[in-house]
C-alpha cells in the first residue's frame, strides 16, 4: 500500500520504478543461469565424487575379503583348532613346541599380505592368546568381553572390533592404530560351548591412505563405517553449518563398507562464485545506472515542482511573503511565475480587507467605551440626587469627591489599561459612593493575590459588573449584605471573582442571561455596539463587558455567571497572563484613538 502511494505521488519514483522493470527480465536471466550453472556444477561433482567414493570402498571391500579369507585359513586349520584345543591355563614345556608351530603359520599368512598387522588365535577357556607380534598373552574374564560375545554371536561371520581408549588402557594387547577382525575358530563346529578365536588386525592409516584422496580440505567431515560401526571418523577443523554441508555416501555395501563424505559447499561452488560475483557486479551497476538516469532526466522536472510545492505550503500557512525564485524560461517558468503573481494579489487583497477589519474594529471599541461612561455618569447623578434629599451637606461632599477621582481616571484620555492595584483603587472611590448612598447596608471584603497587584487590566472593566452587584442585588435586599471581591493567578489566567449576598436571580432569567452571553465570540463582540441592538436590554453591562473581553484579550478571555434566587450572585472574568496576547490586542487597537 506504501509503494502504491509513492507510485501514484512521485514522477521521479514511477520512473524509476519503470526503469528497474526494463532491467527485471535481464537480472532474472542471469539470476537464473547462474543458478543452473550451480544445479549443473553440483551435479557433476556429486558423480565424480560417488564414482571416487565407489572405487574406494570396493577397493576396502577387497582387503576385508582378502582378510577374511586369511583368517578362515586358520579358523579351519586342524592343526591349530587340535593345538588350541590342548592349551591348558599354564603353558607346559610340551605345548610350547606346538604353539611356536601356530606362530610360524601365522607369520607365514601375515607375510602374505603386508596390510595385515597382526594375527592371533585366543583359546576361550583359558583366555591365554597365542600372538605373532607379542607371544603369549592372558585376557581376564574373556567370556565377559563384548566383543567375544558378539563373535561368537555371529556363527563363523567375521566382525569389526575398533577399541577406546579404556580399554586400551586395561589390555596393552590392543592397539591405538588398528583395526581388529574377529571370528570364531572351527566355524563348522558350532556345537561346542567354548569357542576359541582368532583375531586379524590391520593399520588403520593404511584405511586412511585409500579414502585421503577423496578428502579436499581440512574442512571435510569423513566418516567410515563397517556393518554400523564407525572405523575411521575425521571431523572438520572449522564448525560448519549443516544446512551449507554437500553430502557424498556410498550407501551400505554388500561387503558391510559404508563411506560418507561431507564437502562444504563453498569449496564446491568456488569457480561458480566467481562468475556469481560478476553477475552481482552487473546487476549492481545496472541499478545504479538506472537511478543515476532517472535522476539525470527528471531532476530537471522534480525539482522546480518541489520548490512550487514547498511554496503553496508557506503560503497554506499564511506566510504571504513565499515567492519562487527561479530563472527558468520554459513551461515551469511560466507556472511559476504565475504562482508568484497570484501570491501579491491574495497578499493585497488579504491587507486591504484586514485594514479595513481593523478599522471597523477600532470604531466599535470606542463606541462600546463611550456606551459605559454616559450609562454610569447618569446613574451616579441620580445617586447623588437621591443622598442629597435625605442627607446633610456632608455626605453629599464626600460623595461629590469620590465622583470627581473617579471621574478623573475614567474620563480622561491616555492610559487604556491599569493595574490590578490601580483598577481596585479606582473601583473604591465608586463603591464608596454606593455605601454612603445605601447608608452602609453592605461591606466589602477584598483579596488580591501579590502576583496578581502588577498584571495590566483594560480601563473600567470591572465596574460595570460591580454596579450590577450592588444596583441590581445589594440594594434590593433588605438587612446588610456583603460583596466580595477576589483576584487570583492560575494556570497563566487572571481570575476574579465578584461574588454579592443580592437577590440573586430566577432560574429562568439565569438561563436566558448564560445563553446570551455564549452567543458573544471574538466576532460576533464587533456587532454588540448599540445598546438598542441588544435583544434583552437588563443584560447589556455583561454582554458589553464579554464583548470587551473577547475583542481586546481574544477567545481564551471569558465570562461566567451563577447566581440562586435568593442567595446572590456570582460573576468570573478569566483572563489570559502573558507579553503575546496583549501586545497582539495592542497591534489592533490605538489606544491614542480610543477615547475621541
Amino acid at each position: 500500500m506504501l509503494l502504491r502511494q509513492k507510485f501514484q505521488k512521485s514522477i521521479q519514483f514511477k520512473l524509476t520504478t519503470l526503469f528497474l522493470l526494463i532491467l527485471l527480465p535481464l537480472v532474472s536471466v542471469s539470476l537464473f543461469g547462474n543458478q543452473m550453472s550451480q544445479s549443473i556444477l553440483k551435479r557433476q561433482i556429486g558423480d565424480r565424487v560417488h564414482a571416487s567414493i565407489l572405487t574406494s570402498v570396493g577397493y576396502l571391500d577387497l582387503i576385508v575379503q582378502n582378510v577374511g579369507q586369511m583368517s578362515f585359513l586358520i579358523s579351519s586349520d586342524k592343526n591349530v583348532n587340535e593345538v588350541l584345543s590342548k592349551m591348558t591355563k599354564e603353558i607346559s614345556n610340551e605345548s610350547l613346541y606346538e604353539l611356536r608351530k601356530v606362530q610360524q603359520q601365522l607369520s607365514a599368512i601375515i607375510n602374505v599380505n603386508h596390510m595385515v598387522q597382526e594375527m592371533s588365535v585366543i583359546h576361550g577357556s583359558t583366555g591365554n592368546a597365542l600372538s605373532y607380534e607379542t607371544g603369549i598373552v592372558h585376557f581376564d574374564h574373556v567370556y565377559d568381553q563384548p566383543w567375544y560375545q558378539e563373535a561368537v554371536q555371529a556363527n563363523g561371520a567375521m566382525v569389526v572390533y575398533v577399541p577406546d581408549q579404556e580399554t586400551r588402557s586395561l589390555q596393552p594387547y590392543w592397539k591405538e592404530d588398528r583395526i581388529y577382525f574377529i571370528r570364531i575358530m572351527d566355524p563348522y563346529n558350532l556345537e561346542s560351548q567354548e569357542k576359541d578365536l582368532v583375531i586379524t588386525a590391520i593399520a588403520t592409516s593404511a584405511l586412511k591412505d585409500i579414502v585421503e584422496p577423496l578428502i579436499p580440505s581440512t574442512r571435510t567431515d569423513m566418516s567410515l563405517s563397517y556393518k554400523g560401526k564407525p572405523v575411521i571418523v575425521q571431523a572438520a577443523s572449522e564448525r560448519q553449518d549443516e544446512s551449507k554441508l554437500f553430502a557424498h555416501s556410498s550407501g551400505v555395501m554388500a561387503s558391510g563398507w559404508e563411506l560418507t563424505i561431507k564437502q562444504q559447499e563453498q569449496e564446491i561452488l568456488q569457480s561458480n562464485y566467481q562468475i556469481r560475483n560478476f553477475t552481482y557486479v552487473i546487476m549492481f551497476v545496472s541499478i545504479l545506472l538506472a537511478f543515476s538516469i532517472s535522476v539525470f532526466v527528471y531532476s530537471g522536472i522534480s525539482r522546480p515542482l518541489f520548490r512550487l510545492s514547498s511554496q503553496m505550503k508557506q503560503v497554506s500557512i499564511g506566510n504571504l511573503n513565499a515567492f519562487v525564485q527561479h530563472q527558468r524560461q520554459d513551461e515551469l517558468g511560466y507556472v511559476m511565475n504565475s504562482f508568484n503573481t497570484m501570491v501579491s494579489k491574495q497578499k493585497e487583497l488579504i491587507e486591504e480587507g484586514y485594514e479595513k477589519e481593523l478599522h471597523l474594529a477600532k470604531s466599535q471599541f470606542r463606541l462600546l467605551q463611550s456606551q459605559i461612561n454616559p450609562h454610569f455618569l447618569y446613574n451616579t447623578l441620580d445617586c447623588i440626587y437621591t443622598v442629597s434629599e435625605e442627607h446633610d451637606v456632608h455626605e453629599v461632599s464626600e460623595m461629590v469627591m469620590n465622583l470627581a477621582n473617579f471621574f478623573r481616571v475614567s474620563l480622561g484620555k491616555g492610559r487604556e489599561t491599569f493595574t490590578v492595584e490601580e483598577t481596585l483603587e479606582h473601583l473604591m472611590y465608586y463603591i464608596r459612593i454606593q455605601q454612603i448612598r445605601l447608608l452602609g447596608r453592605f461591606t466589602v471584603n477584598v483579596t488580591v493575590q501579590p502576583e496578581a497587584r502588577k498584571i495590566p487590566l483594560l480601563r473600567l472593566l470591572l465596574q460595570p459588573l460591580i454596579e450590577n452587584a450592588i444596583v441590581h442585588g445589594l440594594e434590593k435586599v433588605a438587612g446588610q449584605g456583603n460583596l466580595t471581591l477576589t483576584i487570583t493567578v492560575e494556570h497563566q489566567c487572571l481570575q476574579i471573582v465578584i461574588q454579592d449576598t443580592g437577590i440573586g436571580l430566577k432560574l429562568d432569567a439565569l438561563h436566558t442571561l448564560q445563553e446570551e452571553l455564549e452567543k458573544i465570540s471574538d466576532r460576533q463582540a464587533r456587532l454588540l455596539v448599540r445598546e438598542e441592538e441588544s435583544t434583552s436590554v437588563q443584560f447589556f453591562a455583561l454582554k458589553n463587558v464579554k464583548s470587551r473581553l473577547k475583542m481586546f484579550y481574544g477567545e481564551q478571555a471569558d465570562l461566567h455567571i451563577e447566581s440562586v434566587a435568593g442567595q446572590g450572585t456570582k460573576v468570573m472574568v478569566i483572563i489570559p497572563v502573558g507579553v503575546s496576547s496583549v501586545k497582539r490586542q495592542h497591534n489592533q487597537i490605538d489606544e491614542s484613538e480610543a477615547w475621541e
